[in-house]
């Protein structure tokens, strides 16, 4: 199969300042209108973003994923870069139009500044030639939110989201998700809510203490927080003294803490168990955790 790679450099600039599913799911809606016109052999969209969780990694845009061979006519998958490593043209693009909009309005006199979003896409349509612009009003944002609403109210978090990398849609209730883009490991995850998947968490509190695994090895360790989104918990791990015989673990003077998955979560037992087995808190040995 003969692969064509095209370049198409596209901002979109709106007065809408709500940073959601719903915006994004017009913008997608203007670009991709854009991309089928001048690429009309175009069968599947890859999408690469940042994990920000109020427009990207959440329950609302993982469902528009699964709608959208539906919504738009095209296939599509989503990827999400690790923290810190998401640089790219889109930064160049977006610094260029700001730079070149700011320099712009302080050139010009003090009755014709760039003020508003609508006069700076009219500047930048008409000086940017390399670039198309779009604009995206804040009225058809409020109206595809509105239309999104049912969709929306019948979607629920997905367990585990912060550890998943790669998001493909199976049908317009679930997903096949990878923890990594490449990962060979995968799991289909239900994004629509049912009354028998009710999503809790086990029962483990914060102060308790636990025995996961990491990294194949297990680890002992005190929960420090545990999160109802993405159903995982902080865990504040303990290291062994090096006495075999007394197995006792203390935690390190340098603190070392981990979010650990709900499937990692081996063994639990609540801190009174603990002050039992040792009678403080900070040392402890293996015959305190027990199997709930």
């Amino acid at each position: 199969m003969l692969r064509v790679f095209f370049k198409l450099k596209a901002t979109v600039i709106s007065d809408c300042k709500e940073h959601s599913a719903s915006t994004v799911y017009q913008f997608q809606k203007v670009l991709l209108q854009t991309l089928k016109v001048k690429h009309p052999s175009i069968l599947k969209v890859h999408y690469f973003t940042d994990g920000c969780g109020g427009q990207y990694k959440n329950q609302y845009n993982f469902v528009n994923l699964c709608h959208h061979e539906l919504d738009f006519g095209l296939f599509a998958e989503w990827n999400f870069i690790a923290t810190s490593h998401g640089k790219g043209a889109c930064d160049g693009i977006g610094g260029t139009v700001k730079r070149g909009t700011l320099r712009a309005s302080l050139q010009r006199p003090v009755s014709d500044q760039i003020l508003t979003p609508k006069d700076m896409f009219e500047f930048c349509s008409q000086t940017m030639h390399g670039i198309q612009f779009h604009f995206v009003s804040k009225e058809s944002v409020l109206e595809v939110d509105r239309l999104l609403q049912t969709r929306f109210n019948n979607s629920h978090t997905i367990k585990g989201t912060r550890r998943y990398h790669r998001y493909i849609p199976q049908s317009t209730t679930s997903l096949v998700v990878h923890d990594f883009s490449l990962g060979k490991q995968k799991r289909i995850v239900h994004v629509t809510a049912h009354p028998t998947q009710e999503e809790e968490l086990p029962d483990v509190t914060v102060g308790g203490y636990v025995a996961c695994l990491y990294d194949d090895q297990v680890w002992f360790a005190m929960v420090v927080e545990s999160s109802t989104e993405f159903i995982d918990h902080l865990v504040k791990f303990m290291h062994p003294t090096g006495n075999k015989k007394t197995h006792m673990y203390v935690f390190p003077e340098r603190e070392d803490k981990c979010f650990m998955k709900e499937e990692d979560i081996l063994l639990y037992n609540r801190t009174s168990a603990v002050e039992e087995c040792s009678g403080t808190i900070p040392h402890f040995t293996k015959k305190c955790i027990q199997r709930p």
